[in-house]
């Protein structure tokens, strides 16, 4: 059983990605994925004038909070996407 979990991560522009961005759906998409063992696809992305997407990302439940490995973000359960360290 193949496919994957698209994610539409446009209006995030990683040469300035400080603040959370919304992203309607975010979280339930990535639950999804997980639930269903399925790669999820950022798409939309940009760093600077460039597109940098898609791209895959390893998504890991938090409980309130999805880590997605690869794009380095965080996933809330409001939506909302926000940086963080590379680990």
């Amino acid at each position: 059983m193949g496919g994957y979990i698209i994610l539409d991560a446009t209006g995030i522009d990683t040469s300035s990605f400080e603040a959370p961005v919304k992203i309607p759906g975010a979280y339930n998409l990535a639950k999804a994925a997980i639930a269903m063992q399925k790669p999820l696809l950022i798409t939309g992305l940009k760093n600077g004038e460039y597109f940098v997407s898609p791209q895959y990302v390893v998504a890991t439940d938090g409980g309130t909070e999805i880590t997605l490995k690869g794009f380095e973000a965080k996933i809330s359960s409001d939506d909302k996407v926000s940086p963080t360290e590379a680990v």
